[in-house]
């Protein structure tokens, strides 16, 4: 797995390898695979899931401009010849970091970013005729300057520290079936090196 940068300044990624007649083979460029892969933000392939095989990001289209990105690291099928989904995430470009995103949660959420307070909240959404409608939140994450954490903390715990940031979160009391733990939010957040 390549990642690299194409003549148009976009970053995107080839899969290159041996094949049976040790031949150079590329079967995200041969088959068309390769306009899934260009992306404009910074973000790697990398194993995401400690399975030793690196995931590539793919960010879908309707998302790229957004400021909270929906991530799908996907993984390469060789006997299909195909991309298939392992982990969904949502990427937080002004912030820096995206969260894995558990299944049970896929289709069932939305996010909002408050850039002057440089928080996330995620909210479990129903429909409302055609309209989507925000009906309870499930998670808020925070950037905190240390010295703001260190002074006001009031309900939010700390998820990791970076130069002189600390990103923390906040989930409701009451549990249900969407419910977020503490545990899915330190577990799935990761920082974005760009």
């Amino acid at each position: 797995v390549a990642d690299g940068i194409n003549s148009d300044g976009v970053l995107s990624t080839q899969i290159i390898y041996l094949n049976k007649n040790s031949a150079l083979e590329n079967p995200l460029f041969l088959y068309s695979g390769h306009r899934l892969t260009k992306r404009t933000d910074s973000i790697l392939s990398k194993d995401i899931d400690n399975d030793e095989s690196v995931e590539i990001p793919i960010i879908p289209e309707a998302s790229a401009k957004e400021s909270i990105k929906s991530i799908l690291w996907s993984g390469y099928d060789f006997d299909n010849m195909s991309l298939y989904t392992k982990k969904n995430a949502m990427y937080v470009a002004d912030e820096g970091y995206m969260i894995n995103i558990p299944d049970r949660l896929l289709g069932a959420i939305t996010a909002q970013y408050d850039e002057k307070e440089r928080e996330t909240t995620v909210y479990a959404f129903e429909y409302v005729g055609d309209t989507q409608k925000a009906t309870y939140e499930l998670l808020k994450i925070k950037t905190f300057s240390k010295s703001d954490f260190e002074s006001s903390t009031t309900g939010y715990a700390e998820i990791t520290a970076a130069g002189s940031n600390v990103y923390a979160y906040s989930v409701p009391d009451d549990e249900n079936y969407l419910s977020i733990s503490g545990d899915e939010v330190t577990n799935g957040f990761s920082l974005v090196t760009k």
